[in-house]
């Protein structure tokens, strides 16, 4: 399992039109067998989203190995100013690696076209898509997310 975390009110993706073809492509991807994973929402056509502002406790939860660092509070000001969207997703083992893959590289200067970020990022410091980096994170990041599963 993976989790996706998708940031509205970045300066990425500024209209609905464009978030709702990201989401287009997660569909597609899960329904083509391009990534043959199962996604858990409660988003339409996808099932087990969560949506929310999240709060401090979270941020600092979730970025723990990033809270030293000086680029930290940016951070946590841009993820905690307007809702996020998460969503896991479950599959085979490297799940999280193809979701990554389908993201593109953190700088969006650095995502090929095709690519959630290549097509959609404008600032690296203002990530419109999180997606977890290993195993591991996916397990920890969902625990913090989605306790239930």
């Amino acid at each position: 399992m993976t989790i996706v975390v998708l940031k509205f009110g970045g300066t990425s993706v500024a209209t609905a039109d464009g978030w709702a073809t990201i989401l287009d492509r997660i569909r597609h991807c899960l329904e083509s067998g391009e990534t043959p994973v199962v996604v858990h929402s409660a988003l339409s056509g996808v099932s087990n989203a969560l949506e929310r502002i999240l709060h401090s406790a979270t941020l600092d939860q979730h970025y723990e190995e990033h809270v030293e660092k000086g680029f930290y509070p940016d951070l946590k000001a841009f993820m905690g100013r307007s809702p996020v969207m998460a969503m896991v997703l479950q599959g085979p083992d490297d799940t999280y690696a193809m979701v990554r893959s389908m993201m593109g590289a953190t700088n969006p200067a650095d995502s090929p076209a095709g690519t959630i970020r290549g097509d959609f990022g404008t600032e690296m410091t203002e990530n419109l898509v999180h997606g977890s980096d290993s195993n591991e994170s996916a397990a920890r990041e969902i625990g913090i997310w989605f306790p239930e599963l």
